[in-house]
């Protein structure tokens, strides 16, 4: 693994909790920036480089797909991870296509995920 401390990752998603609960299990590995909203996500993604933008937001599938473009587009070489409810196989290829990295469907066990950013 990489200079762990270093290592930033971005978390888009409207719940804290989610954040809180990864924060526990991977305490002092990563540091961890939250963003509540597309508009707070965008702004994070211009002022700081992350190795890892996990997008958990509860949004529309065309909504997320463009927010990967815009992920892509402001921060190229960091790692896009989809973390959403279970969707058809079609939208999670879709996904993958517009230039997500790993994408997980709820519920997922925090060691899985844990596994996954690392």
């Amino acid at each position: 693994m990489v200079g762990i401390k270093s290592v930033r990752i971005l978390l888009g998603d409207g719940q804290k909790s989610f954040l809180q609960l990864i924060q526990q299990r991977l305490f002092g590995q990563f540091e961890f920036d939250w963003a509540k909203d597309v508009p707070s996500l965008n702004n994070l993604l211009v002022q700081r480089a992350y190795a890892l933008v996990i997008l958990a937001m509860d949004v529309p599938f065309e909504d997320r797909i463009r927010l990967v473009e815009q992920c892509r587009e402001v921060s190229g070489k960091s790692a896009i991870m989809v973390v959403s409810e279970p969707v058809p196989v079609q939208e999670r290829v879709q996904s993958i296509e517009a230039g997500v990295d790993d994408y997980v469907m709820r519920p997922v066990h925090v060691d899985e995920f844990a596994a996954r950013a690392k």
